[in-house]
């Protein structure tokens, strides 16, 4: 993960390694949460989020959320970002 300035510039990056067997989409749904809970505990509380992943942009602004892993996971990301303004 890269957090970028307005300008571009590097601001800081993370690296997790994910130690769990999943699909594609719940790895990439995994990593929003957890990029947005860095930003949190970083105090970066007005951030613009871009993702490549059409499915995961269209599942955080769409209701219902799934029953499932991936909606479950989407559910935490939504949960993380209520109370700042985050744009994703």
């Amino acid at each position: 993960m890269v957090l970028r300035d307005s300008d571009g510039l590097l601001v800081a990056c993370m690296s997790i390694v994910l130690l769990f067997c999943c699909f594609v989409k719940e790895a990439e749904v995994t990593s929003l949460r957890e990029g947005v809970q860095w930003l949190l505990d970083l105090h970066h509380f007005e951030v613009d989020v871009e993702l490549d992943a059409k499915i995961m942009v269209d599942a955080f602004h769409l209701e219902p959320l799934a029953i499932d892993e991936f909606g479950c996971i989407i559910g935490d990301c939504r949960g993380l970002v209520a109370n700042s303004y985050f744009s994703i």
